[in-house]
């Protein structure tokens, strides 16, 4: 299997730095909608069987936008692919929220912790693997949950040190090629957003 990673692209509150977990909507901005538009150029001649969505409109906005190159291939939305839910900390800065949360099962009020979202990403894959395992897919998601799904495929150590490079940007992508083991083809690739 294939698993081609992409963070959405953009968002006002992704500009300004403030947390917008799960329970939160934002339509992907002006930038937002290009940097889509530049993802999904990027990725047209990729070969993808099937793809998978948050149902957040700025995820779900960034996959139609790649799938236009794909009109054969399946969209599903799946809420096992939501952002980690902020409960409280929804619209902080997230500068503030890191100086608070101290460890991966931190659970805000309201909220999911790392953990939580560790676990559920975590049973999402293996359902892909069991059932797709031979072909090529796209997940359009958001950055804890795409964090916590390569710590997770790439067997890493849940820290912040191990998640901090995995973490996607905005309208980035990452491919991973898994056989017996996981094999890391490209990481937080943005060069088509230059």
């Amino acid at each position: 299997m294939k698993l081609i990673l992409v963070r959405h692209a953009e968002t006002d509150a992704n500009l300004s730095g403030i947390i917008q977990g799960g329970s939160s909507d934002n339509p992907l901005n002006e930038n937002g909608l290009n940097q889509a538009k530049k993802v999904a150029e990027c990725l047209k001649d990729k070969k993808i069987d099937l793809a998978f969505s948050s149902p957040a409109i700025r995820a779900k906005n960034t996959a139609e936008e790649i799938l236009k190159f794909h009109k054969t291939t399946n969209l599903q939305i799946s809420n096992e692919l939501n952002e980690k839910l902020a409960g409280e900390f929804e619209g902080m800065k997230s500068s503030e929220v890191k100086k608070i949360v101290t460890s991966a099962s931190f659970k805000p009020k309201g909220g999911e912790s790392f953990m939580d979202v560790y676990d559920r990403i975590k049973d999402f894959y293996l359902t892909i693997l069991e059932n797709h395992k031979d072909q090529n897919i796209l997940i359009v998601s958001h950055g804890a949950l795409l964090g916590a799904l390569q710590l997770f495929i790439l067997n890493k150590e849940i820290s912040r040190e191990e998640y901090e490079p995995l973490r996607l940007k905005n309208a980035a992508y990452t491919i991973l090629d898994i056989k017996d083991e996981a094999k890391l083809i490209t990481l937080n690739n943005i060069e088509h957003l230059k």
